[in-house]
């Protein structure tokens, strides 16, 4: 039985995947920041060829709280174009990304034209 996952959900397990990430300094900007496309790109590699990946394992080539947060945008926006499905199996248990098989076979060379940059403006 899959359970739906909310928004809370996913902010509570983006939580878990950001405490052991260094907090950066407040009075420095960090060098070298992520696009969100580039995000999705980062996704997609540990997706291709995987029928699901788990939320944890999607941001442990991270190594930065900034691609943390981009990248879980970037799972945001797979979502919201459905490439993307979310699913928990058990109450509070693990989360699980599934993606479109279109994703698992490669196929997002068009993937960028899709992806709304307008609204990560400001990150």
């Amino acid at each position: 039985m899959d359970i739906n996952v909310s928004v809370y959900d996913l902010v509570r397990a983006l939580d878990v995947v950001l405490r052991p990430k260094p907090k950066p300094a407040v009075h420095r900007i960090e060098e070298g920041a992520i696009s969100i496309t580039q995000g999705v790109h980062m996704l997609l590699r540990h997706l291709h060829n995987k029928e699901r990946v788990s939320f944890q394992r999607c941001f442990s080539a991270a190594t930065t709280r900034l691609e943390v947060v981009v990248q879980f945008m970037a799972l945001l926006e797979l979502a919201r174009l459905q490439l993307l499905e979310v699913q928990q199996p058990t109450c509070n248990g693990m989360i699980y990304l599934y993606p479109a098989q279109s994703l698992r076979h490669g196929n997002y060379t068009d993937i960028e034209h899709m992806i709304d940059v307008d609204a990560y403006a400001d990150v």
